[in-house]
């Protein structure tokens, strides 16, 4: 009898923290990728030797740092001073050659961010019994990260 609560709560424990390592590796892959963007604005050339950056790039850098995560469900917005672009899911912009920030968004002290989401189903629903199966809602983790460009 008391095997049956006791298997919930070990699987509990686990899906919660599933959610918190998504959560964490989400929140630190928009912060990294927001860091790297801005210091490679108009005039980063003097500081840095490759400046030049595509929305391919930077979706390919945030994947490097969402390792564990899977591309084909993150949604990435890109937002400079007067343009956005969403990769829906973010395997889909890999090969955007648009350059990012735009030439008018570049300068020094404009703002850019960079918000994240990803949908996280719980495995709790095969413990719920009944004569249909239960489905529950995802839920979307999500994180934004807001940078002024600096060189």
């Amino acid at each position: 009898m008391t095997g049956i609560p006791l298997i919930f709560i070990i699987i509990s424990i686990v899906e919660i923290s599933r959610g918190m390592w998504i959560y964490d590796t989400l929140a630190n892959a928009v912060e990294s990728t927001t860091r790297d963007l801005a210091v490679r604005g108009y005039d980063c050339s003097t500081y840095v030797t490759s400046c030049a950056q595509t929305i391919g790039g930077y979706a390919s850098d945030f994947n490097k740092w969402a390792i564990g995560l899977d591309p084909s469900q993150v949604v990435v917005v890109f937002t400079s001073a007067t343009h956005s672009v969403t990769c829906n899911p973010l395997n889909s912009c890999y090969s955007n050659s648009t350059a990012w920030p735009p030439s008018g968004d570049s300068a020094r002290n404009l703002d850019i961010w960079i918000s994240a989401s990803m949908p996280f189903n719980s495995a709790l629903g095969m413990f719920i019994f009944g004569s249909t199966p239960v489905s529950f809602g995802k839920f979307n983790f999500s994180a934004k990260s807001h940078q002024q460009i600096l060189f």
